[in-house]
């Protein structure tokens, strides 16, 4: 027993360096001339970014891309990050996502949190609009409860390369880019 951990240690330190340079490869990111427009790309897909969507250093290996959308009427600023080959089904994903919402006071959670299907880029998508008080539980995620948050997040099914798009901040910033994002994600192709 005392030999395999070592060796799973190793195994796992092994997959974490293999996985980050595919999430961190600069021939994923194709950078115009001509104002340094982003395209994120996920599996054969691609898509420019807004130009006011700010690309920031990914908090993670997980996270292939992580942008930071400017605050809306003071409100702080809004988090946008892309995981490609996340493992569990969407629906799974879907209902994790759920879970670390609670409707504010009065509301019931049919109110605050809804699911479509739709599709991004040809591929079959789960699409969450949840908001309300966010506890993420996760290390790289907002810290403690965030009151009036909201969160979009799209979990595509692309075959063996399963991908998320999670669009997270203040309710009000939020509001303001949800066009920009559904726009975005109907560019994708």
């Amino acid at each position: 027993m005392k030999r395999l951990l070592p060796t799973a240690l190793l195994t796992l330190s092994a997959l974490a360096c293999s996985g980050s340079s595919e999430h961190k490869s600069k021939a994923d990111k194709d950078k115009s001339d001509k104002g340094g427009i982003v395209v994120v790309r996920i599996d054969k897909l691609s898509a420019k970014v807004p130009k006011d969507w700010k690309e920031v250093p990914s908090k993670s290996s997980m996270r292939a891309y992580t942008f930071q959308l400017p605050g809306a009427g003071g409100a702080k600023d809004a988090e946008l990050i892309v995981f490609r080959g996340i493992g569990g089904s969407a629906q799974a994903n879907v209902e994790r996502w759920q879970k670390q919402f609670t409707p504010s006071e009065g509301k019931k959670r049919e109110d605050v949190i809804k699911v479509t299907e739709q599709k991004v880029g040809g591929y079959p998508a789960l699409y969450l609009d949840a908001e309300g008080t966010y506890n993420s539980g996760m290390a790289f995620g907002p810290q403690g409860p965030q009151k009036d948050y909201r969160m979009l997040g799209v979990c595509i099914e692309i075959p063996d390369k399963p991908s998320q798009i999670i669009l997270r901040g203040p309710t009000k910033t939020v509001a303001k880019y949800k066009k920009e994002f559904d726009d975005w994600l109907n560019a994708f192709k």
